[in-house]
């Protein structure tokens, strides 16, 4: 699990230092002030480089940088604890990755970026785009460099350099704030849990949330797999018609399911759950963590999210919960973040402080 992390000249961030992190890490602060950037800084460190593309790809290089300046190299550095016998093939505690704007691309480097955008584009491209290319350089930083790589922007989009390499350090998944995870994927990630036989794992947990639930396999009606359930009925349903609730639910699960023994990252994680379900639900998202065994970084806007999961991990008496929050600091506009214990924020939320 991450320990801590610092992140420098990166989206909103000049320089921010993350730390008293705890399994599950709930963030919140006004709008503006770098909660998404902080998941996507996390998504980063991780080495999942291609779902930050799918997110932010059309953004532009520029846009990574804090204040669009990419004279100055971004930092992302961490730390991070593997559980007692947890085997990696990452045996570090410690590493980070430096982004920066490579000044002389060399003719070999040129070639092969030349070479994938023609055969993207599946015609010749004109020398003058290539010329403009820009190209940023990826370095890992620890006690010496292991891996350095490339990526480029053309038209708009920034893309790897030969894609097919594999990066991720971390196992890692991003739900996007307005982003539905599709019913094939949905499907696909309870497939491979079934085949590991875990597939019960995710059904005790679900049934916190429907206790009708009684089983659940992949159908395919048409040409897309889907989710069925047993609920009783004299036949099965579609996940998907018990509402968005139970959808959000179970794509959050499975997503954790999918990260075993890495990091989970959600953005305004209350979004399609009705208020009054929000403790039983902190209390399912720790279920969950423990038995897949991952750490969660979740965003917030909502007051009652807040406090239903201080609430519920309040009722476990566990110490696995931390609450953070952004702030501008007005004189300079500079980030930084406060973390609240369990005991202070019980505090702040009983003397109806402002906290979010």
């Amino acid at each position: 699990m991450y320990t801590s992390l610092h992140i420098e000249n990166f989206r909103a961030f000049k320089s921010l230092e993350v730390s008293d992190l705890a399994r599950v890490n709930l963030i919140s602060g006004e709008n503006n002030v770098g909660k998404t950037s902080l998941l996507e800084a996390i998504l980063i460190h991780a080495g999942d480089f291609r779902n930050f593309f799918r997110l932010r790809g059309e953004q532009g290089a520029s846009s990574w940088f804090y204040e669009l300046n990419r004279d100055v190299p971004i930092h992302i550095q961490g730390e991070y604890k593997l559980r007692s016998g947890q085997l990696s093939l990452f045996p570090r505690n410690s590493w980070g990755y430096e982004i920066s704007v490579l000044e002389e691309i060399s003719l070999e480097l040129r070639e092969q970026i030349t070479r994938e955008i023609q055969f993207r584009a599946s015609r010749r491209t004109e020398p003058d785009l290539i010329r403009d290319l820009i190209v940023l350089r990826i370095t890992e930083k620890t006690e010496t460099p292991r891996k350095e790589f490339h990526m480029y922007e053309y038209q708009g989009q920034l893309r790897l350099v030969n894609e097919r390499r594999q990066f991720s350090d971390v196992p890692s998944s991003l739900l996007a704030s307005r982003e539905r995870v599709s019913s094939r994927q949905n499907a696909q990630r309870f497939s491979k849990l079934s085949l590991n036989n875990e597939s019960e794992r995710f059904l005790e947990v679900l049934k916190v949330i429907d206790p009708r639930i009684r089983s659940a396999r992949v159908e395919v009606p048409t040409d897309v797999p889907v989710i069925f359930v047993d609920i009783g009925l004299k036949q099965l349903i579609p996940m998907t018609l018990m509402g968005d609730g139970i959808d959000r639910v179970a794509s959050i699960l499975l997503s954790m399911s999918e990260a075993q023994d890495g990091v989970v990252l959600i953005d305004e994680i209350e979004n399609g759950l009705h208020y009054s379900k929000l403790e039983q639900f902190w209390s399912v998202i720790y279920q969950a963590a423990l038995t897949f065994n991952v750490q969660l970084f979740a965003t917030t806007h909502s007051y009652d999210c807040i406090r239903a999961a201080h609430q519920a991990f309040e009722q476990q008496h566990s110490e696995d919960f931390r609450y953070h929050r952004l702030d501008r600091i007005r004189d300079d506009g500079e980030i930084v973040m406060k973390s609240f214990p369990p005991k202070g924020l019980e505090l702040a939320l009983e003397l109806n402080y402002e906290v979010r």
